[in-house]
C-alpha cells in the first residue's frame, strides 16, 4: 500500500495532468481534480502504515490489532469491485481487488479467536 501511495503520486498524476491540459481543461478543475488525487494517495500511505503496524501487532500476538486492518482491506476490495463495473471490468482495478484480498486474508479467523 505504501508503495502504490507512491506510484499513485509519482506516475498516476503526471499522466492524468498531461491528458487534463491536451483536453484544455479548466485550470480550476485540473487543481481540483490534483488535491482529490494527492488526498487519495496520502490515504493509501496513511492505510499501509495503519496495515504495516497492526501488522506488527498480530505479528506480536496481539489479534485485536485485526480491527484496524479488516476497515482497510473491505475498502481495497470494494473500491476495487465497484470500479470494475464502473469502468466495464478494466483489468487495472484487479490491483484493488487484490490488496484488499491479500490484505484481509491473514485476518481470517482471528476476530473469533481473540
Amino acid at each position: 500500500m505504501v508503495l502504490s501511495a507512491g506510484a499513485h503520486g509519482a506516475l498516476g498524476w503526471p499522466g492524468l495532468a498531461t491528458a487534463l491540459h491536451e483536453v484544455n481543461a479548466p485550470p480550476d478543475l485540473v487543481t481540483s481534480l490534483a488535491i482529490g488525487w494527492y488526498l487519495g494517495m496520502a490515504a493509501m500511505l496513511a492505510f499501509g502504515l495503519i496495515v504495516f503496524v497492526a501488522g506488527r501487532r498480530l505479528w506480536q500476538g496481539d489479534h485485536t490489532a485485526a480491527t484496524y486492518v479488516w476497515p482497510i482491506a473491505a475498502v481495497y476490495l470494494l473500491f476495487g469491485l465497484g470500479a470494475l463495473f464502473a469502468t466495464a471490468f478494466n483489468p487495472f482495478f484487479m490491483l484493488f481487488v487484490g490488496t484488499g484480498v491479500l490484505t484481509g486474508l491473514p485476518l481470517i479467523g482471528l476476530s473469533r479467536a481473540s
